[in-house]
């Protein structure tokens, strides 16, 4: 029985990575000409480039926000950008997107016990 537990604490443990956190998508670009990354402002902070995500077909945004609190709204901005030989960089339009954080519900009324 000790040797169970043990073997589902292992496997737990090793699986916690995997359970993953919120991830800020976009759909897949299956163009012929694919960002070599994107670059994604938070909250108007700097720019940080993520590398695609390889998908069937093409690639996607897939950036990591676990770092944030989900109480509050959130503002991002995303854009695919490529860079040529000599260094110059060409960005698409940005596309924002706001995380509205939830509204707590109205609070319970009527409350007492009953028989």
């Amino acid at each position: 029985m000790k040797r169970f537990f043990l073997v589902v604490l292992v496997v737990l443990a090793l699986a916690a990575p995997a359970w993953g956190s919120p991830f800020l998508v976009c759909d897949p670009d299956v163009s012929d000409n694919p960002p070599a990354y994107y670059k994604v402002t938070v909250d108007g902070a700097a720019a940080v480039n993520v590398t695609p995500q390889a998908v069937t077909g093409g690639v996607r945004l897939h950036y990591d926000v676990a770092g944030l609190d989900f109480l509050v709204t959130h503002q991002f901005s995303v854009s695919s950008c490529k860079t040529n030989d000599i260094g110059t960089e060409v960005c698409s339009t940005a596309v924002g997107f706001t995380y509205t954080a939830p509204v707590a519900p109205s609070p319970v009324s009527g409350v007492r016990l009953e028989r």
